[in-house]
């Protein structure tokens, strides 16, 4: 009568209807441990904000913007770039949903490959 569906990656449990129970990532915590390593990687969020305005090309941040991005678990997605070379984190770990690892490019694009050659 109920039916149970899990995911893979699990965090919390959303009921939706009234018998179907569905499980999601918990990308926020992913987030989180984002903010967390580019703060200890920086010493600071003062001096994390003043690396991440000496990117060229780039906006400055202030510790608000940057607080707000947290209180958010979302950095921006035009914002990737620069918080990944002020801190050295790879982009596909700052925003798992819009960048693929490389490994799971490149086999995209090697299936993607093989099947226009069939």
């Amino acid at each position: 009568m109920f039916r149970t569906v899990y995911a893979t990656f699990t965090y919390r449990t959303l009921i939706l209807g009234d018998a179907l129970y569905f499980t999601y990532t918990n990308i926020m915590e992913s987030v989180m441990d984002t903010f967390t390593v580019a703060v200890d990687r920086a010493g600071s969020l003062a001096e994390l904000c003043r690396r991440l305005s000496d990117v060229p090309g780039f906006p400055k941040v202030t510790p608000q913007i940057f607080s707000g991005w947290r209180r958010r678990n979302q950095i921006p997605d035009g914002r990737v770039w620069q918080v990944s070379f002020a801190t050295g984190i790879p982009p596909w770990e700052i925003r798992p949903d819009l960048y693929d690892r490389p490994e799971d490019y490149l086999a995209k694009v090697s299936k993607a490959a093989s099947k226009s050659i069939e």
